[in-house]
């Protein structure tokens, strides 16, 4: 199991969406997954094709939410291109994210509070 968190941060209390665009790695056919929040909790079926999630945080004046992703399984995948020396080494991942996008909302405040 791969864990991730990614932490949303505001000035004023204000709602926020993510976008992830995920996939499963090269030569898994499907991979699961879970999207969570203090409010929420969503779980998905990655495969080879691109599958898009939206995740809506409310956000603490001058604070952060918190939005956890959770992995079932990794897989060997290629080194890291930062040095020579990386890239001949492989690691460990759970699933691609090709993308990742965030927005706050325009629209009534929401509440910190768990539902």
């Amino acid at each position: 199991m791969v864990t991730s968190l990614l932490r949303e941060l505001a000035q004023l209390i204000e709602r926020h969406t993510a976008a992830f665009v995920l996939r499963a790695p090269a030569g898994v056919p499907r991979r699961a997954i879970t999207l969570s929040t203090p409010a929420t909790t969503t779980d998905a079926l990655t495969t080879q094709a691109d599958i898009t999630e939206f995740v809506h945080v409310c956000v603490p004046a001058h604070g952060y939410a918190e939005i956890q992703l959770t992995v079932d399984g990794s897989s060997s995948i290629p080194g890291d291109l930062a040095t020579l020396t990386q890239t001949t080494v492989s690691r460990q991942g759970g699933i691609f994210i090709a993308s990742l996008a965030e927005a706050p909302e325009i629209g009534p405040s929401c509440s910190i509070h768990a539902t």
